[in-house]
């Protein structure tokens, strides 16, 4: 049984302020003790930050957040902890993403996020009992009037929209603000509408290519209706 798209979105903002404090942490210690040599100082405060959630996602079965909203983490195909290969991939993979890799959990079988996919990773409820019934999700199936494309070759072409995106966006940028307003920030009125609706058409694209690629709508990764006879 899954969880819905609000309960894990508001398990990562909980995991998101967890994070800030580790890094606040991690900083203050790090900083409050000298080492001769600046490379051993910097693995101080930046280990904490990179194993702490890949250590206890492998020890514990999920986050700080993940346990608050009672979910979990589990491998595919099996009812068991994921290893910590396995959590460190998720971990990068959740943070180099961020909130749009949850936008799959609305079209993919098992409820998955792109992290999920990318770490062989199912996010569940830890006891759907204790939960109401809308809170809990069975998981998906595909309408039987469409063969969909595979799940890598949908992850590979939203990725390339994803980029075509970003290249559009930044030429755009590039053909139609001044140097002054593109490095400076000094921008007349309408540099700074068209900054602004560059930015709009990015972050759109963001949270609406991966929806798309995933429901097989993107050209590359159609969707292709059965005959019904």
């Amino acid at each position: 049984m899954y969880p819905k798209l609000s309960r894990r979105f508001r398990a990562l903002m909980i995991d998101s302020l967890v994070l800030v404090a580790v890094v606040a942490f991690s900083i203050a210690i790090g900083t409050s003790i000298n080492f001769k040599d600046d490379m051993y100082q910097s693995a101080l405060i930046l280990m904490p930050i990179i194993l702490f959630e890949p250590v206890l996602v492998s020890l514990t079965g999920g986050n700080v957040g993940h346990h608050l909203m009672g979910i979990c983490i589990r491998k595919v195909g099996a009812n068991k902890k994921i290893n910590i290969f396995q959590a460190l991939v998720r971990t990068f993979f959740k943070l180099f993403l961020g909130v749009p890799s949850l936008i799959a959990i609305l079209t993919s079988k098992k409820r998955q996020a792109v992290h999920d996919f990318l770490s062989m990773s199912l996010v569940v409820v830890k006891d759907p009992a204790s939960l109401p019934g809308y809170e809990v999700l069975d998981e998906r199936t595909e309408s039987l009037d469409y063969k969909y494309p595979g799940e890598v070759r949908r992850l590979v072409i939203v990725g390339v929209y994803l980029l075509l995106s970003m290249l559009f966006a930044s030429m755009i940028s590039v053909f139609s603000v001044s140097e002054l307003c593109a490095f400076r920030q000094v921008c007349s009125q309408l540099e700074s509408s068209i900054q602004f609706l560059i930015s709009l058409f990015f972050w759109i694209s963001v949270f609406v290519l991966p929806w798309l690629g995933w429901s097989g709508r993107l050209y590359g990764a159609r969707r292709i209706r059965l005959e019904v006879y």
